[in-house]
């Protein structure tokens, strides 16, 4: 059995809506939620716990650092793809070379390879949907090529467009005229996996043998999002924290933090955040 967690787009911030740095209560309120929510995600047993993305507001320094020093004290194989505010200020290289992480990278383990793909355009404040470049490209038919009749899983920040919920909105998506499509649907021998955030809404979509699954973000929603895949079948499941005082800070956090919106559609239905697939006949259980 191979586990998996994710969590949707954190947006840690640094500044408040006002652009100033966070007053000592925001502050307080800011590590209050996050230290509760980080314990909650790297308690549970997993193989790989992983972000989609936006995993800070501003992209600034110092919401990297202190919010990996949350994550570092648990010393579990964590991974992130960058978001769109993640990309802000800095260059990936950049932000990469401080955290110590890889880019574009992948990660094999029995019949799943999970592949960690760079969507977000770096310091771009116009245009904040998503791109990939030519040799993404040939690098991720590589990646399908080598899965043949594995399991395919790709953890991106930004959708393809026009499969799961609002992706056909400008900037909703990673550009179609990188053709990411067309990539993707080489992947002919078994199901591919596409994993992503950006829309904070909760949705699950389907095209041809591939699923799509997109979080909402953790304030409007802090959730856990649980994979497990065996021999015969792939689950994912959702679980919702239940703590109503930090669901309540999370609240007050999406309310004081620059550049972010509360979206209270965002999370979904039971059918648009749990999925079982029959791995034998590519057919969904629930």
């Amino acid at each position: 059995m191979f586990k998996m967690i994710g969590m949707g787009d954190l947006h840690f911030p640094s500044k408040n809506k006002q652009g100033e740095l966070l007053s000592t209560e925001e502050r307080k309120t800011r590590d209050t939620f996050y230290n509760y929510y980080m314990n909650e995600f790297f308690k549970q047993d997993a193989d790989i716990y992983f972000s989609v993305g936006d995993i800070t507001t501003s992209g600034d320094i110092p919401e990297f650092d202190d919010l990996y020093r949350m994550i570092r004290k648990y010393n579990r194989n964590f991974r992130q793809v960058l978001g769109n505010h993640d990309l802000l200020q800095y260059s990936r290289k950049e932000i990469y070379d401080r955290l110590n992480c890889k880019n574009n990278s992948f990660y094999e383990n029995g019949d799943v390879i999970l592949v960690y793909l760079e969507t977000g355009r770096e310091m771009d404040r116009k245009n904040f949907g998503g791109w990939i470049s030519e040799e993404q490209k040939e690098w991720l038919s590589s990646m399908i090529s080598k899965s043949g009749a594995k399991t395919l899983v790709i953890i991106a920040h930004h959708p393809v467009y026009n499969t799961t919920k609002n992706t056909v909105e400008d900037m909703h998506h990673v550009d179609p005229k990188t053709e990411l499509w067309s990539v993707l649907e080489k992947k002919k021998d078994w199901i591919g996996i596409y994993i992503n955030g950006h829309i904070h809404e909760d949705s699950i979509a389907k095209r041809n043998n591939w699923h799509f699954i997109q979080f909402c973000s953790v304030l409007d929603d802090p959730a856990l999002r649980l994979f497990e895949f065996s021999k015969d079948t792939f689950s994912y499941q959702t679980h919702r924290l239940t703590d109503s005082e930090m669901k309540e800070k999370a609240t007050c956090i999406g309310q004081f933090n620059e550049q972010f919106r509360l979206q209270e559609d965002g999370p979904g239905t039971e059918k648009e955040r749990n999925l079982i697939i029959d791995l034998n006949r590519n057919l969904l259980v629930n």
